[in-house]
């Protein structure tokens, strides 16, 4: 039947055919695969624009303490922050 030794075990499945498998699961699953680095790129550049627009209509009926929570929020997402504060008349 078989070698004493792996008696019980199953041989190894290749590495692509196991990987296959995985991606095949994932997407049957309705999980996103991650995709190339470029479309992680456009996604995350896509979030921070949205996130941008949403903060900015928000200031519009902010009080000062809401203001100072957002330049913060600003100053944690993106380098170019005070520029950001400054032209959107953030004093926080």
């Amino acid at each position: 039947m078989g070698c004493p030794k792996r008696e019980g075990r199953r041989a190894p499945v290749s590495d692509a055919r196991s990987s296959v498998k995985i991606v095949f699961a994932k997407k049957s699953l309705g999980i996103d695969m991650a995709g190339s680095e470029r479309q992680r790129e456009l996604r995350r550049r896509r979030k921070r624009t949205a996130q941008y627009a949403k903060w900015k209509k928000r200031l519009e009926k902010a009080s000062k303490n809401e203001k100072s929570v957002i330049a913060a929020k600003l100053r944690r997402t993106t380098s170019g922050a005070e520029a950001m504060i400054k032209t959107l008349g953030i004093g926080g």
